[in-house]
Order: structure tokens, then C-alpha cells, then sequence
């Protein structure tokens, strides 16, 4: 590639449209192909009250990225001979069993693929071999094995209890001794330690941190703790990542030896099941982009969001860490198209105007009157104006800001802040529209308006919290009779009920208990014990 200054500058421009938007602490980028580091460059601060700029080498968590380098590890043992990664787990340790399990065992293969099916892991478990014990404590939610993926921090606590079990180290000692030096990072950290925390970036988080952030939300230090996991610990910069995915990008063939065989790399890249972007093999993730099969891994969480990706077909990558709330998405795809078409000697591509999520095409779709299904005097009014839809409440126009995935809108007011709106559509027009609990209706709804439940599930509503840096606030909510776990990012999974009283989601297992006065006051969701909070 003789000319990257186009590049870069290009870049440069899209990270800072994206910025603008809020959301990015600072963020360090490296662009690399097969043969060599191309680029590093840097946006924003690692630590805004103090004015410390990122710098090409400031260290970022690269959170579950860490899994690919757990997975490569064990990978490499099953290329030796020494682990079969289809055999019970219970092989190698055998106290590992779920308390209740299916007919199939669980093995490395499931635990690597996210497909054994057991729950994702309480957060206090994280950084300590009792991550792994847990799975003595829980459920396995389904027959492991199949294409259903069920994302597991305990699985990667697993495999990294396997690694020690067979090495006779700790886990940091691995990670250095057999991909950290082979490799050339040299600066890597296996961990979040006291020294590690002098050189890295701040993580940042949404000041309002149970709720879906919105533009304008100021953005707060995540709190920081000591930390070391095979599902997510390890610190590194921008460089040291491209070397890590350099060796992926030739198959296994790192900067200076061989870590796996070719064979051994087509394996990790089969698609096993689907994910949350693309599909998943064993540790590392492959989707399409323009028809080129792209591999790599995503983290996110404790005020960072990261990815590495790799273009198989032209042999060029991309690292990103990002302090902040703001995704990889939205700046990465841009960068893949930068480098391609500079690769190719092709007109680089436009940068992408500022995204403006108010222009709605469609808003028409959404427009109507939308009555309460529980109360006629309660009723919202949509309208579209301009290419925007419009909330007409309390006299005010507020206007809608929509997000990328399903018909679903930030509404920037306060009395709509904590949750999402969704609207559901039948044959092109908006019929019912959710906000939290509360269900709206056209006049042109068609289904049934009421529902029975059980007395006690109203007992179960409410905001519950945890003090834990993964996931500190939960809310329940009843709607059409189907209580919803609501994330703090606004995502819902239906609670499905079991005969024993509890519920389970697709990855988790939950119970209420402790009841006063018409309220649950604890929920315990696989393992993590919330309680009740006054607030809503």
C-alpha cells in the first residue's frame, strides 16, 4: 500500500462525525495486512478530567477478545495430542459437572462455541477458579451441543481452569509463555493489576448507567477493580492486537513461529452457531462484508468496546478500542472500505456524513393516535413531519431518534427515559406501540387486548439492582401477559415460567423471592442475588 496519508485523513474525519455524536472517552486504532503494522492512530482522551490524550501506545482491556487467545491456547493443546476438545470435560476436571445436565456431556467443544447451554456467568464469579466451580451450582438450559449459542463467561472461566489443569500454571503465565512471546507482544498484560491500571485508558460509562444512553449524557469513569480472567482481562495496545491478528490472517503463521497449523485455524473459523454479529467457531467470530469472509472477536463492557477483524481475501485487518458507550460498528465498516479500495488502487470511498438518527424515511409508518390498552383516557400521539416522527406529549414535540436494529426509538424526554419505544407493525403501519410495561393501540389492532397471569408475577415488577460493574440494574416489566427482563441498554428477554416457580430466559435462570406488601424484594438471576430498589 504506497499512500495511507488519504487513508488516515479519511479516517480521522469519520471518528470525528462519529464523536460528535458522544459516547467516546478516546479510542486507538491499528491497521495492519499480512506482512507488517500499517498505521496506528488516536482519537479522544484516556482520561478526560486530567486532559491525557490517547497516545499509539496507551493500553486498552480488550475484554472478550481475551477468549480468542483462551481458545488459541487450547487449541493447541488439542494440535498436540494432549486434549481431545470432543471428550467429557469431566476428563480433565472432573469435579466440573452442572448440578442438572442433559444426556450429553459438555465438552471444550461446546465450552469454546458457546453452545453447552449453561448460564453466562454471575460477574462475582469472574477473575477467580470459582467461575468455573459455579457450574456446579447452575442448570444446563438445554442438551449441549447444536447451532443455539448461549454466551458464557463461565464456559471461558472453564477452559481456563482446562489450561491450568494441563500446563500446572496460572493462567497469566500461559498467555505469556505460549502467545504473548511467540507472538512479539511485548505490550501485553495477561491482566487488570495496580500496575497495569498506571498505563491504561479510563473506561467510561453513561452517567446514567441503568438506562439507554442517549446524545447529550455525560460520560463517568467506570469503577475500576483487579481483575484476571480467561473470559476477559487481558490489556493491550493497538500494535500488539495487529500481531496477534496478523497471525490469523496467515492461518496460524505468527510475526516470528507457527502457533497452529493451517488445519487448526480452518477449524477455529467453521461456523458452529449463529451469534451476536456473524457466526461463531471455536473462539473466534467470521461474518461477510461485501463477500469477503471476515474473522475476528468483539469485547464490550466495563466502559470499553473492542474488536479485532480480519480480511481473509485481501489479507488486511483492523484493530479497535474505543473508551465509551459507542460500538465498534459504527466506525469499523468504513475503515474495512478505506483499506480495501486503497489496496486495490481504487478511488477511496466518500466518508460517510454525519449519521442523523432523526431522519426517519418512513416515519409515516409509525403516525397514528395510540390509546393505552389498560386505560382510554392515557393515549400518545404520533406524527411524521419532515422525515421525522414527532411525540406530541404535554404540548411539547419531541422528536424520536431511531436505532439501527427493529423498530425501536430513543425518546429523548424524561418521562421516557429508562426504556425504549417499540412500535409492531402489521402490513406496513405501526398498530401497537411498547414503552416499558405500558402497551398502546391502534384502532386497527386486531388481537386480544387482556390477558391472564398469575397474581404473584405482579409482585415481580420493578427496578432490581446488583453492585456489579457487568450488569448492576435490571427491570421487570408485565406486557401482554409476558413478564420482560429490560437490560440497562434496553434489550428485553421474555422470562418463560417453569413449574417450579422460576423462570428462565435462553441464557439465564431466575427466581423471585422474599415478598412484602405486594413486592418481591429479591430476584436471584443465576447466581447474582438483586434486590428491589424504591425507585422506578
Amino acid at each position: 500500500m504506497k499512500n495511507l496519508t488519504p487513508v488516515l485523513r479519511n479516517i480521522e474525519q469519520h471518528v470525528q462525525n462519529v464523536m460528535l455524536s458522544g459516547g467516546i472517552g478516546g479510542l486507538v486504532y491499528a491497521l495492519t495486512d499480512k506482512d507488517q503494522l500499517l498505521a496506528v492512530g488516536t482519537a479522544g482522551y484516556a482520561d478526560i478530567a486530567a486532559q491525557r490524550p490517547v497516545q499509539s501506545d496507551t493500553h486498552f482491556s480488550i475484554l472478550s477478545i481475551t477468549k480468542s487467545l483462551t481458545a488459541l491456547a487450547v487449541m493447541q493443546l488439542y494440535e498436540r495430542g494432549i486434549i481431545d476438545i470432543h471428550a467429557p470435560i469431566t476428563r480433565y476436571l472432573p469435579w466440573c459437572e452442572a448440578k442438572e445436565g442433559g444426556t450429553t456431556p459438555i465438552t471444550a467443544y461446546h465450552l469454546l462455541s458457546h453452545t453447552a447451554h449453561i448460564v453466562t456467568g454471575p460477574g462475582w464469579t469472574l477473575g477467580s477458579l470459582y467461575g468455573a466451580w459455579y457450574l456446579r451450582e447452575t442448570e444446563v438450559l438445554a442438551e449441549p451441543g447444536g447451532s443455539d449459542w448461549h454466551y458464557s463467561d463461565t464456559g471461558y472461566e472453564i477452559l481456563g481452569a482446562l489450561l491450568e489443569a494441563i500446563y500446572h500454571c496460572p493462567f497469566s503465565q500461559i498467555m505469556q509463555e505460549q502467545i504473548f512471546t511467540p507472538l512479539g507482544m511485548t505490550s501485553s498484560f495477561p491482566a487488570i493489576t495496580y500496575e497495569t491500571r498506571k498505563v491504561m485508558a479510563l473506561g467510561y460509562q453513561s452517567f446514567y448507567d441503568d438506562r439507554p444512553y442517549q446524545r447529550g449524557y455525560p460520560l463517568v469513569p467506570v469503577s475500576w477493580f483487579e481483575y484476571e480472567s480467561p473470559a476477559g482481562s487481558i490489556v493491550s495496545t493497538a500494535a500488539d492486537m495487529a500481531a496477534y491478528l496478523r497471525m490469523y490472517l496467515n492461518r496460524g503463521q505468527g510475526d516470528r513461529c507457527r502457533l497452529i497449523q493451517e488445519q487448526t485455524f480452518e477449524q477455529m473459523i467453521q461456523p458452529i452457531a449463529r451469534g451476536m454479529f456473524g457466526y461463531y467457531g471455536l473462539g473466534l467470530s467470521t461474518f461477510s462484508r461485501d463477500g469477503h469472509t471476515i474473522v475476528g472477536h468483539g469485547g464490550g463492557g466495563m466502559g470499553f468496546n473492542t474488536t479485532i477483524q480480519g480480511d481473509l481475501e485481501t489479507g488486511l485487518g483492523l484493530v479497535l478500542l474505543i473508551s465509551g458507550t459507542t460500538w465498534p460498528a459504527a466506525i469499523s465498516p468504513y475503515m474495512s472500505q478505506l483499506l480495501r479500495a486503497a489496496s486495490a488502487g481504487e478511488d477511496l470511498p466518500a466518508v460517510p456524513s454525519r449519521v442523523d438518527d432523526e431522519q426517519i424515511p418512513a416515519a409515516n409508518t409509525y403516525a397514528g393516535v395510540f390509546t393505552h390498552a389498560g386505560d382510554s383516557n392515557r393515549a400518545l400521539t404520533f406524527t411524521a413531519e419532515e422525515a421525522h416522527l414527532i411525540l406530541r406529549y404535554q404540548g411539547e414535540k419531541i422528536v424520536l431518534q431511531k436505532e439501527e436494529w427493529g423498530d425501536r426509538f430513543l425518546i429523548p424526554h424524561p418521562d421516557f427515559a429508562l426504556f425504549m419505544g417499540e412500535f409492531v407493525c402489521v402490513d406496513g403501519k405501526a398498530t401497537e406501540f411498547m414503552y416499558g410495561g405500558d402497551w398502546y393501540l391502534t384502532a386497527a389492532y386486531q388481537g386480544p387486548r387482556t390477558f391472564d397471569v398469575p397474581l404473584e408475577w405482579h409482585t415481580y415488577v420493578g427496578h432490581y439492582c446488583y453492585t456489579e460493574v457487568w450488569s448492576g440494574h435490571l427491570r421487570i416489566v408485565l406486557r401482554k401477559g409476558m413478564l420482560y427482563l429490560v437490560n440497562p441498554e434496553g434489550f428485553e428477554d421474555a422470562l418463560q415460567p417453569q413449574e417450579d416457580g422460576s423462570f428462565k430466559t435462553n441464557q439465564e435462570h431466575l427466581r423471585f423471592s422474599d415478598v412484602l406488601d405486594g413486592k418481591a424484594l429479591c430476584l436471584n438471576m443465576s447466581g447474582s442475588q438483586y434486590t428491589r430498589r424504591r425507585n422506578p
